[in-house]
């Protein structure tokens, strides 16, 4: 069933009759209550009052593609050639390399207003409530295969925590190698996904989700804190700012990665990054080893200092001790 108009009609936050919502819609009042419970059935509170009609509580703030194009600067127009906005789909990812398989080349943007197998990093379920959050993915080409990608995920990061920075969130900070935080608690999350030959031209399926606003989602039960955009200082009703802010912001960082390489953005990355100095533990396969982080070297790789000396991670999990 067809939701996506039923639910720009309540979008607004006021009440509706059924009788308008029928008329509007061209269906019965009998039909208007099913699409209701299909709206319902994807996590949105619905509001039924007998006299009133139906409303969704604080509205939604749902995006809008013609928004988007108009808000892309020069660097995004140049990058990214076609832009979707979804309603409801597996993954923005999985659609990007669908497209991908079928034939699609990079210069490629998606966003979604719900993900039904939204994931994260090491195959983790991401949740992905309705018009709550970000989930944005950005397909770019690199000629000069896999190497050339190394710290991408880094530069990714900055992008994303200056876009939440200027869009005035405070305390945003970065724990590498992908996840975006503040208070702790985890805020979002990148996830990249590479195509194409080790030595020759490959394409990057770059993935950002970012949790917008939480307040009325019942979460289930997760295996560390969340925190949202609202609770750190985004003004309600910004997240086609921030999709802009994002289509910009990240595909200008990836140009100039591409062109310049990791060099200029570790200074950038240090100051987000919210791992320096801490204890920590590293989970790299085996027994947790813990150290110190003193920061990123040369190539992105996280440095710790243990018992053994610094020791530098590629990859793997960071937990900072004291903190659940």
């Amino acid at each position: 069933m067809e939701t996506r108009p039923l639910i720009n009609l309540l979008a607004d936050g006021a009440f509706h009759s059924g009788a308008e919502l029928g008329a509007r819609l061209g269906i019965s009042r009998t039909a208007v209550w099913n699409h209701v419970q299909a709206v319902q059935k994807l996590g949105i509170q619905v509001d039924a009052v007998r006299g009133k009609g139906y409303r969704i509580p604080h509205g939604l703030d749902l995006l809008h593609v013609g928004q988007l194009l108009a808000g892309m600067g020069p660097v995004a127009r140049a990058m990214i050639r076609d832009v979707d906005v979804f309603d409801v789909v597996d993954s923005t990812n999985a659609v990007a390399a669908s497209r991908l398989k079928a034939g699609g080349e990079g210069g490629y943007a998606c966003f979604a207003e719900c993900q039904t197998a939204g994931r994260g990093r090491r195959g983790r379920s991401w949740v992905s409530p309705y018009a709550t959050s970000i989930y944005f993915t950005f397909v770019h080409e690199f000629l000069r295969g896999f190497p050339a990608i190394d710290g991408l995920s880094l530069v990714v990061g900055v992008s994303v925590a200056e876009a939440l920075e200027a869009a005035g969130c405070r305390g945003v900070g970065l724990k590498w190698p992908n996840d975006l935080v503040a208070a702790d608690a985890k805020l979002g999350g990148i996830l990249i996904e590479v195509y194409g030959d080790v030595g020759g031209p490959c394409r990057a399926v770059i993935g950002v989700g970012i949790n917008v606003d939480l307040s009325s989602v019942d979460m289930p039960p997760l295996d560390q804190p969340l925190i949202d955009l609202l609770r750190i200082g985004l003004p309600r009703g910004r997240r086609n700012d921030l999709a802009i802010a994002l289509l910009n912001g990240v595909s200008l960082a990836v140009r100039d990665f591409e062109r310049d390489g990791l060099a200029g953005f570790l200074s950038r990355w240090q100051r987000f990054d919210c791992l320096l100095g801490r204890p920590v533990n590293v989970f790299a396969g085996g027994e947790p080893i813990p150290g110190s982080a003193e920061g990123i070297d040369q190539t992105g790789g996280l440095c710790v200092r243990t018992e053994a000396g610094v020791q530098v991670f590629r990859s793997g999990e960071v937990s900072v001790r004291g903190v659940r």
